[in-house]
């Protein structure tokens, strides 16, 4: 089946759901889904999660990131964090972006009795 003609049969059996419902206001969103169509709907959700879940993140969760991060950096001499194009060329320095795992294989095989 196409994609059209999935999203229509979505759209007929989601606003005939609807229609049938007891509460008017139900019925009268099966009127707009099936004027609009479930793609136009499905769409103005996901701007919606967008927008709230973009101020959350922009608030709380990014300060807390950046703060962590700052903290990382200081005391771990070997994390950072590579860019895309860095990790294309060398896939290797993604052990970097994991916290005090480096200075920990430092810290383990710098012992005497494990050289070669």
């Amino acid at each position: 089946m196409k994609k059209d003609k999935l999203w229509q049969l979505g759209t007929l059996l989601v606003s005939s759901y609807l229609m049938l419902a007891l509460l008017p206001e139900l019925r009268i969103l099966g009127f707009v889904i099936l004027s609009l169509g479930l793609e136009t709907l499905v769409l103005l959700i996901g701007i919606q999660l967008i927008l709230i879940f973009g101020g959350v993140y922009q608030q709380h969760i990014l300060p807390v990131a950046k703060s962590v991060n700052c903290f990382l950096e200081k005391h771990d001499p070997f994390f950072f964090i590579p860019s895309i194009k860095q990790l294309k060329k060398f896939p290797q320095m993604a052990i970097h972006s994991v916290p005090f795992i480096l200075s920990g294989f430092v810290f383990i095989f710098s012992d005497e009795r494990f050289n070669l």
